[in-house]
């Protein structure tokens, strides 16, 4: 997946659960699905998901 990008780049947001949606990041070799909240006000990622993208 990991690819160049040419600015300005479009982000696929998918479908997650009623009208939230998720997008795909590719962290050294694997993909991890992250929930896409712009309402949220500030950027959260759990320290279990931190340990595991190393």
């Amino acid at each position: 997946m990991s690819q160049s990008i040419t600015l300005p780049a479009e982000i696929k947001l998918e479908n997650y659960f009623r009208t939230l949606k998720s997008v795909k990041v590719e962290i050294g070799n694997r993909i991890y699905n992250f929930l896409f909240d712009t309402g949220a006000g500030i950027t959260m990622i759990s320290l279990l998901k931190i340990r595991k993208c190393g």
